[in-house]
């Protein structure tokens, strides 16, 4: 007999899915506290045990950790922290290039996601920040860059955008100090600089420019970097949380699609030909599994990933591929799975992988970024449609079983 198992959470339960669907919605920075246990219990309305039961099982997780006081995990710098450590002391110039465009596609991700109020913040740091520039004040210029930085990628509502950001503005701090103070002496005989402050406020950034303006700072030979701290979060933590909520599913999908479409394009322009070739040979062992068993079709989808990483000859594409790969590649099977089920062969997925290694075999980098973007939006769009899918189902067996 069909029944249904609905197990009725506790307080202390229901408040730990709702502080952790706050988390993976991107509502707290890793440098900034969580307010007092008091102040929390009072505005959850539940006392200070459950509260407390609910904080230690988010440390228990790794999303949480407990100095003086609860912070959430930097988990980006946790799974980044030694592939950026290493790329900022010997190839700065491959951060800067990363963060330019992970910035530029975050301001136009934020002309669709972000509120009223956002925009308020957004254009109050890019007064303060055209402020400090035009009058010389090279420290606070940096606080305040990093403030709209900051506001913009809130406005997004991505925790993994707003964490890999963070990653990248640590590991690099003195890159992006001297980047900046740079600003105050450039601006003066360029009025670009400042023309993009504003276009900014309008959710508007030219990549050019900027990675112009800030490169004198990235090109110092010696700084002191200090180390990411670790706080022991693993993959598998992040994947069981990530796949509890829909707003964090669709995040790794936007940072999926912004980091690979470009790897793409930088493949096309960059790839050996050594790299070309086994390209073109993995592609031809995905296509003698096209029609067969969709688990090993998603291992080599994964590797297929990983090598145009490699081919885009930016280090920091492989370092974010490498540690968002095991929720790529759990995410992936389950939904090639799916996919086959539902639709009954995988022509289109392949049809797909075979358009971006073309583009990269044949230099293009428009098409390589337009098919991986495209690839993945057609991803992203399925993986609604199941979700959908599977929440009709779950009301139809209710009503069956419960009218």
């Amino acid at each position: 007999m069909q029944s249904l198992s609905i197990k009725i959470p506790n307080v202390s339960e229901s408040l730990e899915t709702k502080l952790e669907a706050l988390i993976m919605g991107g509502a707290f920075w890793p440098d900034q506290p969580l307010v007092s246990e008091r102040k929390l219990a009072e505005e959850f309305n539940v006392s200070r045990t459950s509260l407390r039961s609910a904080l230690a099982n988010l440390c228990d997780s790794g999303l949480l950790h407990l100095m003086k006081r609860h912070h959430v995990t930097n988990v980006m710098a946790d799974l980044l922290g030694p592939g950026l450590q290493d790329i900022a002391k010997n190839e700065p110039k491959h951060i800067l290039n990363y963060w330019t465009i992970l910035f530029h596609e975050t301001v136009l991700l934020a002309r669709k996601k972000a509120r009223n109020s956002d925009k308020v913040q957004i254009q109050k740091h890019a007064r303060e920040l055209k402020k400090c520039i035009v009058g010389g004040l090279k420290n606070e210029a940096v606080e305040t860059f990093e403030h709209l930085t900051r506001a913009v990628f809130n406005s997004c509502y991505n925790f993994f955008l707003s964490q890999t950001h963070h990653a990248l503005f640590t590991v690099s701090f003195p890159l992006f100090k001297n980047g900046v103070a740079k600003l105050c002496e450039v601006a003066a005989d360029d009025v670009r600089i400042l023309k993009q402050i504003d276009g900014i406020s309008e959710l508007e950034f030219d990549i050019d420019i900027w990675r112009a303006a800030l490169k004198h700072g990235f090109a110092l030979e010696s700084e002191e970097f200090s180390a990411l701290k670790v706080n022991g979060v693993t993959a598998d933590k992040i994947i069981e949380a990530t796949l509890r909520h829909a707003v964090a599913f669709e995040s790794v999908y936007e940072l999926r699609m912004i980091s690979e479409k470009h790897a793409a394009s930088e493949g096309a322009a960059n790839a050996t030909s050594d790299q070309k070739k086994e390209l073109e040979t993995h592609l031809e062992e995905m296509t003698v599994l096209a029609d067969l068993a969709s688990s090993e079709y998603s291992r080599l989808d994964t590797e297929l990933h990983r090598r145009i990483a490699l081919s885009s000859q930016n280090p920091v594409f492989e370092v974010i591929d490498a540690a968002l790969s095991p929720i790529f590649s759990q995410t992936t099977n389950q939904w090639l799975a799916r996919h086959l089920e539902l639709r009954r062969d995988q022509s289109a997925i392949h049809l797909q992988h075979t358009q971006i290694v073309e583009a990269i075999l044949a230099s293009d980098a428009k098409d390589a970024r337009e098919h991986m973007e495209e690839h993945l939006a057609y991803v992203l769009r399925n993986l609604r449609f199941m979700r959908e899918q599977d929440h009709l189902h779950e009301i139809a067996t209710a009503r069956r079983l419960l009218s």
